[in-house]
This record gives structure tokens, sequence and C-alpha cells, in this order.
């Protein structure tokens, strides 16, 4: 080979020519709303796969739900996200502020190896109340854990499919907070 030609190539190689990505299984990136987050990326119909796939028909969209979370009577949202990289997904929500201006909370952050995003869902709940783990008896409850929750606009539930570990999430006292549902 020609010895002007090997620099080069390992030149090449440094930038990633002629090598393929090691995620290039990975759906692209795509962001269609304003407010979501730089470095971070809405499911794509890639992602529908485990969990999502199987239970599309009960719920076919289980990554983003739409409701009035704060009371302020402004449409809110709330999504589970991935980063670009594909390593951490989250939950987040988007308040509404009116004139296409939206507050970013990052309510949960896990790792795709710990779990997939693709055992969890978004699911809107109404304002009633609902009885907690704790309430329920499946422990005892702790000081700040209420054995009932109020929500007085909506809530939302983070929920696994078919299992235990459901958390209501609600909007009190100027946050949002979580509490389990079941064990």
């Amino acid at each position: 080979m020609n010895r002007t030609l090997i620099p080069l190539l390992v030149v090449a190689s440094l930038f990633g020519l002629g090598i393929p990505a090691a995620d290039a299984k990975a759906p692209r990136c795509e962001r269609t709303k304003i407010y979501i987050p730089i470095g971070w990326c809405e499911p794509t119909r890639a992602d529908y796969r485990g969990d999502w796939l199987r239970f599309k028909k009960e719920t076919p969209i289980p990554f983003h739900i739409s409701g009035y979370f704060n009371g302020d009577g402004q449409k809110d949202e709330a999504w589970i996200l991935f980063d670009e990289h594909r390593k951490n997904w989250g939950v987040f929500v988007f308040l509404n502020q009116g004139e296409g201006l939206f507050t970013t909370l990052q309510i949960d952050d896990t790792r795709f190896e710990d779990l997939s995003p693709q055992t969890t869902q978004l699911q809107l709940l109404d304002n009633t109340v609902h009885e907690t783990a704790c309430g329920k008896g499946y422990w005892e409850c702790a000081n700040n854990e209420p054995a009932k929750v109020k929500i007085k606009n909506n809530g939302f539930l983070l929920s696994p499919y078919e299992q235990g570990g459901a958390q209501i999430v609600y909007w009190e006292d100027g946050q949002f907070k979580k509490v389990f549902l079941n064990d």
C-alpha cells in the first residue's frame, strides 16, 4: 500500500469517514415541537416495539398526553422523550404560558439500560381522588406520603404496562409531586 495513503486512511478513520456509526440502527432524532429541548427527541414510528407495539390498540400514543396540569386554563403537554444519543429517556412536562411559550419541567430521568421506555406509558387523570399505595396498605405511609391524593386539575399516571409501580404525577403548591399508586 502507498505510504502516503496509510496516514490519510488513519486520519479519515478518526473523523468517521467510511466507518458506520455505532448507533446506525437508532432512529434519527426528531423535534417537531418548538418546546422540545435541544438534545432531546420525540419517539418515532420506529420506536413502537415491546409494550408500545403490543398495546398500541389500547394506547395509540403512550408517550404523549395533553391536559390542564397546573390550573391556569392553558393546555399543557407531557412527553416521554429520548436523549439524542438514546442512552437516557425522561418524562417532561411543558407548561403552556400562552403565545407559544412553555416552561419545561423534567419529571423523571432513566437510563435505557436500566429500563426500556417502551415498558412505560402516560395516561391522563381527571380531577378525582386516588388512593395511593400506602393508603391501600401496601406499606406504611411515610411522613410526606399521602394515603389519598385529590387531583385539582388534570394529573397523569406514569405507569408500567401490566405490573405495579405506577406513579401519580400531579400539581400541588406550585410544583409537580409524584406518589406511588400501587406496589
